[in-house]
This record gives structure tokens, sequence and C-alpha cells, in this order.
């Protein structure tokens, strides 16, 4: 197989575009961004030199520099653990240290420089495979903790020979669009599909900011987006608001995530004449994704499967939950112990998702087995973020969701001022921007059921709620 710094040069080597990359400030062309990459490249083989650790945290704005950065990095033949600025500093130093990554990139006085952390902590999975690591990527996990799910060379490549493979007989669009979370594995899908098919890279200047998602699709005539099913609705919907139809260019549409319903397909039908749409799957642990299915457009679907397997991935259904194993499966994480489970002599990734089969032999997504959920694409752990604010606060709270919108519940008799100052504090120094509840409301008193748990129907029916 490939090795993934050569997968880079073909790429760069091979590119037939007039412009590679786009961001909100220009449009690059081939040499330009080759140099920018190469420099890198020979930044980051200085201040590895005399390094066992070939990580580098990137903490950069959301251009076409942090794009080059991490180009540079599998060039240099070293991973990446991904930050925005949005992340909050204490995730950032938790992060830093659980990964053994000695530098990170951050901007500073207009340039992009390389700070020694002189990170003296040992970990034995980055020590042990530190050679044959891609990036790292920190996730929600079902313990409430987040969990850093170390992908290696190996892994990702597997991945990128899967997708060529998948797709070697479909069209390829040109250019693609990056709308999403540059610390999400949905822009790894995206520079998957670009390094692969030689595809030209735009990014938006903001993650789910859609009026610069809309207006550099048309500025640019990108013709793929990836987007979670709920981001795809407000862009629909965004759209049709205002009258003014900003994707026109757009030949494919790929959905992951999150649950594709029908509705959102019908709606599809309706806003495109002609559209190629792609349902992926797949958990962070098991690099990228690990199905696919592509819908068709003319086609009735009662419900949208996940769909089959790509390349070398096997599956096993263990009383209803989803098992995966294969070259795409994780190194393991970072800060905590693996959930691989043995079956005969195979190592199996437990997901938490209860699927079945269809008449197709397709797989169809029937839920979570564990508890964290998923909303806007992000996996969250509401447990996690109850026991973070309990833990600060030491009053009765309960965090729940509804319409799609994380919501807290505070018990609050007195001072109601003072306690909410308090819980924005907490909000922006301890949770992520997606963990961050969108309503807090304050009770004089819970509604407690005959079992002594909260009744959480009664406070969300008493509470005036959009």
């Amino acid at each position: 197989m490939i090795s993934l710094n050569k997968i880079v040069l073909n790429y760069m080597k091979n590119y037939r575009h007039e412009y590679m990359m786009v961001d909100e400030n220009k449009k690059y062309k081939k040499k330009e961004i080759i140099e920018k990459i190469f420099s890198y490249q020979r930044q980051l083989n200085k201040i590895w030199k005399n390094s066992k650790n070939r990580g580098i945290a990137i903490l950069l704005e959301r251009d076409v520099e942090y794009i080059c950065l991490i180009f540079a990095t599998w060039l240099s033949k070293g991973f990446y653990l991904p930050f925005s600025h949005e992340t909050p500093r204490e995730n950032i130093k938790l992060q830093l240290e659980d990964s053994n990554i000695n530098f990170i990139a951050e901007r500073k006085n207009n340039e992009i420089q390389f700070k020694n952390l002189k990170n003296k902590k040992i970990n034995e999975l980055i020590k042990k495979n530190h050679r044959n690591i891609s990036y790292i990527i920190f996730t929600s996990g079902s313990t409430g903790d987040k969990k850093g799910v170390c992908i290696s060379n190996t892994a990702f490549t597997s991945y990128l020979a899967s997708i060529k493979k998948k797709f070697k007989s479909k069209k390829k669009p040109k250019s693609l669009i990056i709308s999403g979370e540059l610390t999400f594995d949905i822009t790894i899908a995206d520079l998957a599909f670009a390094l692969v098919f030689g595809s030209q890279i735009i990014i938006t200047n903001k993650s789910q900011n859609f009026i610069s998602l809309l207006s550099m699709i048309k500025e640019n005539k990108a013709e793929s987006m990836y987007l979670v099913p709920s981001g795809l609705n407000k862009v629909l919907d965004f759209s049709k608001k205002i009258k003014i139809n900003y994707l026109k260019s757009i030949k494919q549409i790929n959905i992951g995530g999150e649950i594709f319903s029908v509705n959102l397909l019908n709606k599809i039908k309706k806003f495109f004449k002609n559209i190629i749409v792609y349902n992926f799957y797949g958990p962070t642990e098991f690099t990228i994704n690990s199905m696919c299915h592509e819908v068709n457009i003319k086609k009735n679907y009662k419900e949208i499967p996940i769909g089959k397997p790509l390349n070398g991935i096997t599956t096993l259904i263990n009383n209803g939950e989803l098992y995966l194993n294969g070259k795409q499966r994780m190194q393991g994480y970072v800060n905590s112990k693996d959930l691989f489970i043995t079956i005969k002599n195979k190592k199996y990734y437990p997901t938490g998702d209860m699927v079945e089969l269809n008449a197709d032999n397709e797989f169809i997504f029937r839920g979570r087995i564990k508890d964290y959920i998923k909303l806007d694409g992000y996996r969250i752990n509401l447990s996690s973020i109850e026991n973070i604010l309990y833990k600060h606060l030491n009053i009765p709270i309960k965090i729940t969701t509804y319409n799609n919108k994380i919501i807290l519940f505070v018990e609050c008799k007195k001072n109601q001022k003072k306690l909410s100052i308090k819980i924005k504090k907490i909000f922006f120094s301890k949770l992520e921007k997606y963990e961050r509840p969108f309503y807090v409301i304050y009770k004089h008193k819970f509604f407690n059921l005959e079992s002594g748990k909260i009744d959480i129907k009664q406070l969300i029916s008493s509470s005036k709620i959009k």
C-alpha cells in the first residue's frame, strides 16, 4: 500500500486545475500552495530533528495555512492534533499532555511560530507507535471523558484506498468546500477525497457559517459539500428564505454524522434537479467512515440505509450492536483503555450503535445503546456536561435535550443573577462550544417522580421553550 507522504506528493504533483486551494482571503495557485507546504515541511523537520515524537498541535485560524500545515505534517511523516480558537484553554492543556506532543503551531505577530512545549509526560501508545500515526482527535466517549482517538497511517491509508475503490467508476467533483469543524474528522473526510481524486479545496472562514458557505460556493463554483443532516437542512431552509439559489454548482452532497431522514431527502429532491447524494456512516474510532450508501434520488425510501461496509471492513452484529473489524481500526486511545473485543482471534470495535440489515443486505441504523447523543454532527455526552456543572455549582441541575437543543435546568431559590454569571463562566472555561446549553432555565423547585428522580417532562412542559 502506498505511503501517506507519497499520497500527498502525488496530489501536489498531479493537480490539474488552475487554483489548488481557496479561503476567504484569496485563491491560491498550485505553485504557491506547494511552496507553502514545502516551507512548513522544512520547519517541521528542523524542530523534529532530535525529537522522538513527530507530533504537532495546530491552533490556527480556519484558512489555507491550516490545511497546508496538515499536508506538511504528513509529508514529514508526522502526526497532528487539531485545535480551534474556540477550544477551551483547559481542554487544550489536557489534550496536549495526554497526547505527549512537544510542539504547537500558533500565529504570533502575523506569522506562524512553532512553540516548544517541553512536555515531559510519557505516553506509551505514542512512544511505541509515533512513526505510524496520522492524527489524534479527541471526542466524547461513553464514560463522559473526552478520549484521544489515535489513528495510524495504516488506518488512514486504508481508508484512502477504500474510498478510491468505492468511487473508481463514479464522477469525481473538481472542487469541494470544507465547512465542518477542523477538530472533527468530517474535515479529514474532505481532505481524503481531495487527496485521492485531485480536488480543489475551498475552506470557509467559520464553521457553521452558512452565509460564508453559500457565498463561497457561488463565487468558486464548488461542486461537492459534506454536511451533517441538520446542517444541510439549515442551508436549504436559508437558501429558500433568501430566494436565491447559491447552490447551482453543487453536483455531489456527502452526508454523515446523524440520521439522514426521508424528509430531508424529499427537500433535496425539490431543491436540486440533478444531484448525487451519498450517506456515510462511521465512528471516529474506525477512521472517518466505515460504510456508504449511494442514495437513489428517484426512489421513494421508507428509511435511508447507512449502506454496506467499505472495502477491507468486516462486520458483526452482536445482540443488535454493530461491531467493526479491519485495518481502519484505531491504534487506541491516548488517555484511556481501548474498547476492543476479541472474537475468534479478531479484534472488533463495538460501536454502541444498534443496526439491522434490510432486504438488500444494507445496514439500517436503529439508535444508540450508550449514554451519549449526536447533535449537529457532534458526539455529546450529557452526563459528562451535567457532572462538570454539578461539580462547580453543587446545586440541583438537570441536562436534557428538546427540539435538538441542549437545555440546562437549574434549581434556584435566590440570587439568580449571581448564579447566571457563574454558570456562564463555567460554560466558556470548561465546555466546548457545541456542548454549551442553548437554554438555561431557572426553577424555584424541581418536579420529582414517585421514584425520586427528576421529572424531565414536567420541567419541559412547565417552561416556555421554543
